[in-house]
């Protein structure tokens, strides 16, 4: 449709390559995940959290509902309170690279999501540029 273009385009093809072999490669530490973890999707009910709307779930690595999280949150500095909590309940560190990945998958879908208000956007947060020179680039560069 012409709304990414050559560069930035050629950036997200390549990374999404990497994130298919990545996801090969740790295909044996896959569980079962939420898929849409957000704000919207959990519920307080006698002071526990109680994840709702399971309709994106499957099997991935458990740092895709982290990534999910902290991109959901608004304030930064909440994000290592959110990972000592994961980390104290699961009994084990998160990966933090893993939690990376997953948040320029993520960036890369929220791309393909306003790709039809590209065109003229007056939406700073449109800045292909920026992500992909700052994300998406560095990120495949790693993987």
């Amino acid at each position: 449709m012409g709304h990414i273009g050559g560069g930035h385009f050629r950036h997200i093809s390549a990374f999404l390559g990497k994130f298919e072999d990545f996801l090969r490669r740790e295909r044996r530490n896959f569980t079962f995940v939420h898929g849409d973890m957000s704000e919207g999707n959990v519920i307080l009910c006698d002071n526990r959290l109680i994840p709702i709307d399971f309709s994106l779930s499957g099997y991935a690595l458990p740092e895709m509902d982290l990534a999910d999280m902290i991109a959901d949150l608004e304030d930064e500095s909440l994000t290592p309170f959110l990972l000592e909590g994961y980390e104290s309940a699961v009994g084990r560190p998160a990966n933090r690279f893993y939690i990376d990945v997953y948040l320029i998958f993520s960036i890369i879908m929220y791309i393909a999501y306003h790709r039809a208000t590209f065109p003229g956007s007056e939406k700073a947060w449109l800045n292909l540029d920026r992500w992909t020179n700052t994300y998406i680039a560095p990120m495949c560069e790693k993987l």
